[in-house]
């Protein structure tokens, strides 16, 4: 039971650090789970040794970009979807 809730929690920051995979802003754009789940797996397989770092397995998947997996090297070419740099200049 304890080793299954290890696992848990694990998934659970995993999923969290993938979250913000295509944008600077992690607190403000969480993605989707369907994202947090396509990179999940190369997570462990490339990134494992920065969990729970969040911004340092970001970091990791984007170095290894060419490695992703096709679902999750998707969700790194999804455009930005935050808040824009700079402010709102472009809504007058």
């Amino acid at each position: 039971m304890q080793k299954r809730m290890a696992g848990v929690c694990g998934m659970l920051v995993l999923a969290a650090a993938v979250t913000g995979l295509g944008s600077g802003t992690f607190a403000q754009d969480r993605g989707s789970m369907e994202d947090q789940m396509a990179c999940t797996p190369d997570v462990y397989r490339l990134c494992g040794s920065y969990v729970p770092d969040e911004d340092a397995i970001v970091q990791c998947l984007k170095r290894n970009l060419q490695s992703l997996s096709p679902a999750c090297h998707k969700v790194f070419s999804q455009p930005d979807t935050s808040a824009r740099k700079g402010g709102d200049e472009d809504d007058n």
